[in-house]
Parts: structure tokens; sequence; C-alpha cells
């Protein structure tokens, strides 16, 4: 079964996340954009990345890697998908942003440790709130 993260939230408020995330969804002057943007927040999430690479330490601290993934805020809620151990796949908290091509989460739980996690595409996304 798919970790699941019991409590979200935008950190600062939606408009907070909404203006610092490279990849948001924007609102635009025409009618009905708004439902995209409410869309995006809660029911598919947003600024999907393909991760190069997804691996966990021996502490159970996962480190994926992307290109210019977009995420500035820790606590940010992901969701992690495509992976061929489904014990990652699933919503994680942020923990740690070395660079703007790294995320650190603790999958402690997920029971994996010191492996690299496999998939034919392996993504990440900021989560909905369902």
């Amino acid at each position: 079964m798919a970790h699941i993260v019991k409590n979200k939230f935008f950190l600062g408020g939606s408009v907070d996340l909404l203006r610092t995330h490279t990849n948001s969804p924007i609102r635009s002057v025409s009618a009905g954009s708004i439902f995209n943007v409410f869309d995006a927040c809660l029911v598919s999430g947003f600024g999907q990345v393909t991760l190069s690479s997804l691996t966990i330490d021996s502490q159970g601290i996962a480190t994926a890697t992307s290109t210019s993934h977009g995420y500035l805020k820790v606590h940010t809620v992901i969701l992690i998908s495509g992976a061929d151990q489904e014990a990652i796949n699933g919503e994680w908290s942020i923990t740690a942003i070395p660079d703007v091509n790294t995320v650190k989460f603790d999958a402690s739980d997920s029971g994996l440790t010191s492996t690299t996690i496999t998939g034919a595409t392996i993504t990440m996304k900021v989560a909905p709130l369902g």
C-alpha cells in the first residue's frame, strides 16, 4: 500500500506555494480559468517532473533527482509514482532541498533502505490536497 501523508497543507497558504513554485498552475484572465488552478491544487496535483534517479540510504532518507524540479519549500507534500518498488509510490513530505535538482524526504517507514529505486518512468509532483 502506498504511503500517505495524513496532514497536508500548502505551507504559508496556497497563494504562497503557487507564487513560489516554478511550475504552478496560473490563472489567466479568461472565464473559468480559476477552475484549472483549483483542479491542480485539489484533484490532480501540479509541477510533475521525471526523476533521473531516486535512491534511499541506510537511514531511510530518499534522495530524488530531476532537472529543475521547482520545489522551494521544505514540507511541501510530493507524490511519487511509477516506481517498481510499490512502497515508495505515494505522498511524502520534503525534508530538505539541497539544490534546484534534488529533494530529500524521510522514507524510513517504506521498509526500503540502501537501494536505488527503479521504474520505467518515475515521476514527482506537488500532491493534490484532495
